[in-house]
């Protein structure tokens, strides 16, 4: 018998909490960079562009604090496309804390960071 049919589907607008799995195609690559800062545990996104700059449309980061908040802000409030060195803060914890960061390119969104930042 043959298997199951799969779909998928993804969303063509900007959603506050994306859900795709998908993989982001290599054209659309951008690079980012994430880093927890002393003295104050603040988190720091910054857009460094790449060859997919021309298709980024919004990026997003979401950070679950290890007492358990959970706090997502677009990168330029959402107003604006990503510019090169754009920066985007959100307050963090001294402890573990679980940075996602979604980008929403040619009107699909792909997690491209996923990963617990340790205060330094």
């Amino acid at each position: 018998t043959p298997p199951p049919a799969t779909t998928s589907s993804s969303t063509s607008t900007v959603v506050s909490t994306p859900q795709s799995v998908e993989t982001l195609p290599y054209e659309q690559n951008v690079g980012i960079q994430v880093e927890k800062q002393r003295p104050d545990a603040t988190i720091h996104l910054i857009y460094t562009g790449g060859i997919g700059a021309d298709n980024a449309q919004n990026i997003m980061m979401r950070v679950t604090r290890s007492d358990g908040t959970v706090e997502e802000k677009y990168l330029n409030d959402g107003t604006r496309r990503p510019r090169l060195n754009d920066e985007l803060v959100i307050d963090g914890t001294r402890g573990i804390d679980q940075v996602a960061v979604f980008l929403t390119s040619a009107g699909k969104t792909y997690k491209i960071f996923d990963k617990p930042l340790a205060y330094p």
